[in-house]
This record gives C-alpha cells, structure tokens and sequence, in this order.
C-alpha cells in the first residue's frame, strides 16, 4: 500500500508540477505546411474542453476557434489539432484555453508556416536540428548508481543555435522496466518527458517530427515480437505531430515530409524488426525471412524515393544503416534488406540520398562508396543527454575505416544543418555541436556531387 501511495504522489507532483492546472504538458508544434500546422498539448482528467485560437501575427481580428470537448477520462490525456486553412509563409499567434479559459504557458505561442516559394522564387535556404538519445532522469524509475542521464540543458543550447524545425531520431525517451510492461506505464513516460522544463521550451519553439527507436518502442533491442508493440504505435502517433503513420493501412511510425526543397523519410526500425539474433544467412545467401523495415515498408521506400525530386533526400532511422562495422544493432545485420537497399541505389538515378541516424551515444559522419554511382553519407548523431560512450575510441570500431576523419564525438552533443545556395548547386552544411555551444566540426556536401556523373 506504502509503494502505490508513493508512487500516486509522484504522478501527482508531475502533475502540478509545471503550474497549469489542468494542463500537464505542452504546447507542441507539430508538423507544418504551407495551409496546415499541427498543435499539440496534454491536459488532466480535470478538463472538461480544450480549445485553441488561432490568428495571424499581422491581423488578430481575423481569429479562429477549434474546440475539442474529450471526453478526457485518463491521468494524462494528449489532444492534437490540425489547425486549418492557413496562409503560406505566415507569421500566426495562438492561445490555449481550458474549459474557456486562457491558460498561460510562459512559452512563445506563434508559429509560421511554410512558404509557398514554387514557381515564385528561389529555394529558400533553411535549417534544422537533429540528435537521438534523451534520457530524462526521474529517480524513482532510474536504475540505481551512477545517474545515466547528463541533464537536459543541452536543449536550450540547441534552442539558442537556432532553426526552423527539430527532428527526433529515435531513443526520445527511455521507456524504464515499469513502464513498458503496461500501457498506463507508456503514457507516464510519455508526460514526463513533456512536461521537463527543457523540452517544453523546445517543443514549443519551432515544428517537431519524430521516429522512433528501442527505447521508445519497448525493452532494450525490442523488436516485432513485443507484445505491446501496437500500445507503444498508439502512444507514439498520440505524443508526436508527424504527417502520417504507415501507409494504406500498413501499421508503422514511418513517414515522409518535406521542406522547402528537400524530402525526408522516417523510418520504422522496430514494428516489423525480426530478432537480431536470427540467423543472418540460409545456405550461403542472406536470409530473406530476417526481416528489418520489411517488404511494405522498404517498397514505400522505393517507391518515395523514385517519386522525390528533392535536392536532398535525408533517409532516417533509428540505427545505423551504412556503418558495417557497427558491432552492435544495425542495417548490416540484416543482410538481405541492406542488399537490396544498396542495389536499388546502384539502378536508379537517385541523387542526393543522405542518411541520419542515432543510437550510438557517440557521432560520427560515415563515408561509403563501394559500388555505387556516388559516395553515400551517414550522419549519426548520439547522445543528447544519456550516458556518452566516452571510450569508443579504445573499441574495436576506434579507428572505423569507414569513418571521415575528425568526426567522432564521443561527449553529449547535437547535430545542426543547414541548406543553401542556388538551384542545383545547392550545399549541405552538416556540424555537430556541443553541450556548450561548441562546434566539434564541420563537414560540406554538394549537391552536384551527390550524383552519378555518367548521367544527365
């Protein structure tokens, strides 16, 4: 009885902790378009009616109104709106109100969005945030000893680098061993990750988009046969603003979007993962049944690629996908999709293709160009707040010849880039920075050498 009463506590302390009443976490930008942007908060059992108004910067009269009337039955309750039928590269204003009134958050609550720049003007040049592997410390639930996470003022230095979005590469949150044994257990690390004071500034600042990895789907190097994989897909599509989830009724966290001139793919790495320890080959040939993304999966890759005409094209998982001297979960292990990944690209004219990952708890920039029509690269950017693997460089993938010399990072850090230039000669500035603000490099890649340069 002493432990439920303690823990009840906890959950309430987490409750009133930000000083809302009933709102518990948020607000969230989610996805944004040129017409359309997604906002997102949390609210109590106590709310009866959750509304936002929404106005352009430039004229407030012009207000509208969505209202949502729950019925919000759980301690902690996620409410999403699509905020419609905006105007494109417009500054808007909006406010929160619960049960009708107002609700201050202390936090900007503006959004804009994307500019309609086709056939007009120019790309615009913009950039975004990336990194993977935020641990929110929450002592009851921790392991004991040494605390592995490093705290999460790494988000207010990445919030002062600035940027016109932030993508989540996966290990967002560390569902703990009393959490992902029951829903009620998902939803709680859920709001308390929210509801940290450093990602609250975050998420309120710009657009968020997400995909996910173990931590956030399950136990440690979960895969498809976890059984509360489609309660951990639930929580995922009610806490984060991506566009879509799967396709055509193909369960999944997969999804696309784009910016200015440049698409990005997230992937699923877990829903459809076979375990790793399954036999990687049957009679000398890669084992057709180990499955990693999975054939619908790996063919809406396909397919969306050949579709893009993006200038780049970011392809984003939650593990490595092009480091075959990853010793630990990763693409290669799974031979039989790596393959046909890697001969899709050598057949089609794709160009541009850019990879990003996480997971590591270390950075560093993969170079590959065995048998390809154009070196590949691999950006992975790990940890922003857990434990760092500080002694990468005595393990056997110290010196990674796949590796661009000078990238590694083996300190708390994140990863910023930028897009610019002009019409196909546009450049990707990629860096990854410190917990301090510091630049640890800097690595450029042109568009133009992104290509086969046999074709036209």
């Amino acid at each position: 009885m002493r432990t439920f009463l303690t823990v009840y506590a906890l959950l309430s302390l987490h409750l009133t902790a930000i000083g809302q009443g009933p709102l518990t976490a948020g607000p969230m930008l989610g996805f944004s378009e040129l017409r359309e942007q997604y906002l997102w908060v949390e609210v109590s059992d106590a709310a009866q009616s959750v509304s936002i108004e929404y106005w352009p910067a430039a004229s407030p009269e012009g207000k509208k109104l969505q209202v949502n009337l729950g019925p919000f039955t759980l301690l902690f309750n996620p409410v999403g709106f699509t905020l419609e039928y905006l105007e494109p590269g417009t500054v808007y204003g909006y406010r929160i109100l619960i049960d009708g009134q107002p609700i201050e958050t202390g936090l900007p609550q503006r959004f804009r969005t994307q500019a309609l720049w086709q056939w007009r003007t120019p790309a615009p040049d913009f950039s975004f945030l990336f990194g993977s592997c935020l641990y929110t410390s929450d002592t009851p639930f921790d392991r004991p000893g040494t605390p592995y996470g490093q705290g999460n003022d790494i988000l207010d230095t990445m919030l002062k680098a600035g940027a016109d979005f932030m993508l989540w590469g996966g290990d967002n949150l560390y569902l703990r061993e009393a959490d992902y044994c029951c829903p009620s257990g998902i939803r709680y690390r859920y709001h308390h990750f929210k509801a940290d004071p450093h990602v609250r500034r975050l998420l309120a600042a710009m657009p968020n988009y997400a995909t996910w990895d173990d931590h956030d789907f399950g136990p440690n190097n979960s895969d498809r046969g976890y059984t509360l994989k489609d309660t951990a897909l639930q929580a995922f599509r009610e806490n984060w603003g991506n566009r879509t989830y799967g396709h055509n009724g193909h369960p999944g966290v997969y999804s696309t979007f784009s910016w200015n001139d440049c698409d990005f793919f997230l992937l699923d790495n877990r829903y459809h993962r076979a375990p790793n320890d399954m036999a990687d080959s049957l009679d000398g040939h890669p084992n057709p049944h180990k499955a990693y993304w999975g054939s619908e999966q790996m063919q809406w890759l396909q397919d969306a690629l050949l579709q893009s005409r993006a200038s780049f094209k970011f392809i984003v998982n939650g593990n490595q996908m092009l480091n075959i001297n990853c010793r630990h979960e990763a693409l290669h292990r799974y031979p039989a999709e790596m393959d046909e990944l890697l001969q899709f690209l050598r057949s089609n004219d794709l160009r541009g293709v850019v990879f990003l990952s996480g997971d590591r708890h270390f950075t560093e920039l993969i170079r590959t160009d065995e048998g390809l029509p154009y070196p590949l690269y691999e950006f992975t950017s790990s940890p922003l707040s857990s434990r760092p693997f500080t002694t990468i460089g005595e393990s056997p993938e110290g010196d990674n010849p796949l590796r661009v010399s000078g990238t590694l990072v083996n300190v708390n850090n994140f990863a910023r880039l930028s897009v610019s230039g002009e019409r196909g000669r546009r450049v990707l500035k990629m860096e990854a920075i410190g917990k301090d603000g510091q630049v640890r490099w800097t690595y450029e890649l042109e568009q133009q050498n992104l290509r086969d340069p046999a074709s036209k």
